[in-house]
């Protein structure tokens, strides 16, 4: 059962932290003539969640919506400001992950592509770049989120 200290945790550290920083940022760029890129981190598990992590993943989904939010406030505020997210999926596994586990997860992904925060690195640098992007995300989960 979730209570209401764990949802309100996760929201703070997810949803929370991520809004409070964006527009901290994001007031300092109105500021600057040549306004800005704020990137954020959602989670591509958002549109298939699992069980057991409901607070997660509503913090996660937030995030998402005040990507949106925050691409429309502050390109108001000067219009060379953009906001964008992006979903990873398995970027990182962690050092105790067995490897009977790690295949399991390479299965179920379409292009058995997974551990590669390069590709990360790329979306990242994709959304700096290019001044068409704002308020939208990508999911990076070698298509895991299709299956």
């Amino acid at each position: 059962e979730l209570s209401a200290g764990d949802l309100l945790k996760q929201l703070q550290v997810n949803a929370l932290g991520t809004v409070l920083c964006a527009q901290k940022v994001g007031l300092q760029m109105v500021k600057q003539e040549s306004g800005g890129s704020i990137v954020t981190v959602g989670d591509w598990a958002i549109d298939r969640p699992y069980p057991g992590y409901l607070a997660y993943f509503l913090s996660k989904a937030g995030i998402e919506s005040a990507t949106k939010a925050l691409a429309v406030e502050l390109a108001s505020m000067n219009s060379k400001i953009r906001v964008n997210c992006i979903h990873p999926g398995n970027i990182l596994f962690p050092d105790d992950l067995t490897s009977s586990k790690r295949q399991e997860i390479e299965l179920v992904t379409p292009t058995h592509h997974v551990d590669d925060p390069e590709a990360f690195c790329h979306a990242v640098e994709f959304f700096l770049e290019n001044q068409m992007a704002t308020g939208t995300s990508i999911t990076l989960d070698s298509g895991r989120s299709l299956t």
